[in-house]
């Protein structure tokens, strides 16, 4: 999560920074890249939304990957930081 914060320190919702993560975490879940990750299927969404920063485009990346007891594995986070570096968003601790 360091790293993530230190590669994408700015990523108001909607602003370049969160755009540019969001195409990495796609990469990455895609396996492309020279990512090490496999079998996900990745798809994205884009909507419209009201954030601190006023009505931004947001960026959904959805990656599902069929599990080993008939269910499916799904990946929800969110990439988005009011504030610089901010590495407790991205963890999920406070």
């Amino acid at each position: 999560m360091k790293k993530l914060a230190k590669d994408y320190p700015q990523r108001a919702p909607g602003s370049a920074g969160d755009q540019r993560l969001a195409s990495y975490v796609q990469q990455q879940l895609s396996g492309s890249e020279g990512s090490q990750i496999h079998g996900f299927s990745v798809q994205t969404e884009d909507s419209t939304a009201s954030t601190a920063a006023g009505d931004r485009t947001l960026e959904t990346v959805t990656a599902t990957r069929p599990g080993v007891g008939g269910g499916t594995v799904v990946i929800v986070s969110h990439r988005d930081a009011t504030q610089p570096h901010a590495v407790a968003d991205m963890s999920g601790r406070r």
